[in-house]
């Protein structure tokens, strides 16, 4: 998996005329269907709401990020 973050937005056409400023990479074996559809499900979730893309786009470090998503995701699993 891999996270970028652009502040400034990139420009993508998006139905909402919005910039894109979160992008999430997700690489698995050729023949599963399973782990990264989980995974980009599970990402979408966490980063539904307009505070936690704020909370994203704030972070000044990978650690941080990495900790903030490692704390959603459990939230979401209970």
């Amino acid at each position: 998996v891999a996270i970028g973050l652009k502040k400034e937005g990139v420009d993508f056409a998006a139905l909402d005329g919005n910039p894109s400023n979160i992008f999430i990479c997700a690489v698995s074996p050729r023949h599963t269907t399973g782990p990264h559809i989980k995974l980009l499900a599970t990402m979408s979730s966490i980063l539904y709401t307009d505070e936690a893309r704020r909370e994203v786009l704030a972070m000044t470090s990978a650690d941080d990020l990495y900790n903030w998503l490692i704390t959603k995701a459990a939230s979401k699993d209970s």
